[in-house]
């Protein structure tokens, strides 16, 4: 359990970290003239519903996975996997496949 609260701690902070998530706020804030105190309350308010919805979003998901899990043993069991290898012996196919070209631009 602490192996999970410390993985999900250090993914929020990664998380966080990423430009798109806290740039745009800058940008209208500098756009706009907006104070430390309204920059920092939007970003709460923004970070808050993201939050929010992440985690609600998560749970949704989780619930769906849980139903179907009972019901899907064959899908997970026998049908992905023959999917899997049947899309991997085309891919061999393919490969072997002597007409294959490329068509390359030189500079």
């Amino acid at each position: 359990m602490l192996q999970i609260l410390l993985g999900s701690i250090l993914l929020s902070l990664v998380h966080a970290l990423i430009p798109n998530h806290w740039l745009p706020l800058v940008a209208i804030s500098k756009a706009e003239k907006w104070s430390r105190r309204e920059t920092l309350a939007v970003t709460a308010i923004t970070g808050s519903a993201h939050t929010i919805s992440t985690i609600l979003l998560g749970i949704i998901v989780g619930l769906v996975g849980y139903k179907l899990s009972a019901t899907s043993e064959f899908i997970t069991r026998i049908a992905a996997p023959l999917v899997l290898i049947g899309i991997g012996v085309i891919y061999l196919a393919i490969s072997f496949n002597k007409d294959h070209t490329h068509n390359h631009i030189d500079d």
